[in-house]
């Protein structure tokens, strides 16, 4: 039996939670009562209940049936089942600090025709009395102040017990030895079955419980009702209607959690044949159908009705310039060094030849060999021709001649100088050309693809536009066929 917590409101918020910060409608749950209850003249289908204290509630009210003899009629002559209500977001009567223990999810009233509040003696039966006393429940005719006879409340009683005890409906009571007269051995009850028509709520769940029972079956059916949270929501809405047409439920398709209240029972019992259904091939368990062009259905056309499927291609081309980039970082780190030593050999050198304009290369005719030798042969006879062409020509011309020859000059000397280098640096200036041809390529791929993913969008959007035009028209047929009241096939699209 559940420990429950003292009569305060320290300890009521410790246990259940605070009604005034909204933690107890989270912890609701639905409980069926195994007989039949009614409310202002309509029947009780379920009680919200907090979910601690709902398998006792639903434990004493089983002990009631049980002790009426499953008899309808003795539950209706006791009066239990003038169900008075349960929870009541509500303050104590004449009090603006103290919660009711209704606000908690946590009490029952019955029968307050005859057991109203402030009636000097109730009516309520005893054996209903000892159902909530067994399960620990305080009962409000034990108040000393003004006692509320027909108040049940899952608060500690004091240690108080129940004056009878608990009805033998439907046990085989035990057998005494055939000689000696004794007792036979006391064998362990079987593992008691979950109490039912209480859906244990998920910690994360905060919508309705009866909801998200029916949302967690569904997905284990393979239908998609969305997030498993028990709130109500367009997902939710196509799944259990996709589940109704498969299985032809003939039922008011529901457009909110209080709708689904009132079809909750046969969509539940529909579930359980679901789930217990033998299928032609052996295996237990009915699944959502699936039509053969649903199964069979080509890659590549999903993959156009549905471009998220397709491999992203505009991030391959990001990843091959990121390794190109990677790459040529990886040279230059590697050549960096020997790059500087020639950039500065070379700066060095041109330093030279503007401080000697008579023997401007010998230096380089010196460390390269016979090409160095010659164009510095060349340099030192060039000043005695210029001068001769400009006694019989004009200056103008004989300047622009004189600056193409030092271009020129300047030009063997590099190519004089790279044909001299090592293999490093001819290995930078192959790299700085492949560079540069993956540059003129890079642009171009981009621009074929850009083109092609464009066209792919307008072709995309047209068959979109399609699709939406074929749903619009399946939708008003099955409308149509809602309104006729025949079973809609959603596997084959088509109404029967």
């Amino acid at each position: 039996m559940t420990p429950w917590p003292k009569d305060t409101q320290a300890a009521r918020n410790s246990f259940y939670g605070d009604p005034g910060k909204g933690q107890i409608a989270p912890q609701m749950v639905p409980v069926v009562p195994p007989f039949a209850m009614y409310y202002e003249g309509r029947r009780v289908k379920a009680i919200m209940f907090h979910r601690k204290a709902a398998p006792a509630l639903l434990a004493a009210l089983n002990e009631i049936w049980d002790y009426c003899q499953h008899d309808q009629k003795k539950i209706d002559a006791a009066g239990i089942s003038n169900y008075a209500g349960a929870y009541n977001h509500r303050m104590v009567r004449g009090s603006s600090t103290k919660w009711s223990n209704h606000a908690y999810a946590a009490a029952i009233d019955l029968n307050a025709g005859e057991n109203a509040l402030g009636v000097k003696k109730g009516t309520m039966p005893q054996f209903v009395v000892d159902a909530f006393c067994r399960q620990g429940a305080m009962w409000g005719g034990w108040y000393n102040s003004r006692p509320d006879w027909m108040h049940f409340e899952f608060v500690d009683n004091g240690g108080r017990k129940p004056k009878s005890p608990a009805p033998m409906f439907g046990r085989v009571p035990l057998l005494a030895h055939p000689e000696t007269g004794a007792p036979v051995d006391e064998l362990e009850d079987p593992a008691p079955a979950a109490a039912p028509n209480v859906q244990p709520l998920d910690p994360d769940v905060r919508g309705d419980a009866a909801l998200y029972d029916v949302q967690r079956r569904l997905k284990a059916r393979r239908y998609s009702p969305g997030v498993l949270d028990g709130r109500w929501g367009s997902g939710t809405s196509g799944a259990l209607s996709g589940f109704m047409n498969d299985r032809g439920l003939v039922l008011p398709l529901p457009s909110s959690v209080d709708e689904l209240h009132g079809i909750a029972d046969q969509v539940r019992a529909e579930l359980g044949k679901a789930e217990t259904e033998i299928q032609p091939d052996g295996s237990v368990g009915w699944y959502r159908p699936v039509s053969a062009a649903r199964a069979g259905a080509d890659p590549k056309i999903v993959a156009q009705l549905a471009p998220e499927v397709a491999p992203a291609r505009r991030n391959f081309l990001v990843a091959l310039w990121s390794s190109i980039a990677a790459g040529a970082g990886a040279v230059w780190h590697t050549v960096s060094d020997s790059v500087t030593r020639a950039w500065d050999f070379f700066h060095g050198s041109s330093r030279r030849r503007r401080r000697s304009s008579r023997h401007g290369l010998g230096d380089l005719g010196s460390r390269h060999g016979a090409a160095g030798r010659r164009l510095a042969c060349a340099r030192r006879r060039r000043p005695r021709f210029h001068r001769l062409q400009f006694l019989a020509r004009d200056p103008d011309v004989d300047a622009r001649r004189h600056n193409g020859g030092k271009a020129m000059i300047e030009l063997r000397a590099v190519l004089a100088a790279l044909q001299a280098s090592g293999l490093v640096v001819k290995l930078i200036a192959a790299a700085i050309a492949a560079l540069a041809l993956l540059a003129v390529y890079g642009v171009w791929h981009h621009r074929v693809f850009q083109s092609g993913y464009d066209r792919a969008l307008a072709d995309i959007a047209a068959e979109d536009m399609r699709a939406i035009g074929k749903a619009t028209e399946l939708r008003d047929v099955w409308r149509d066929c809602r309104k006729r009241g025949g079973r809609w096939i959603q596997s084959e699209g088509r109404c029967a």
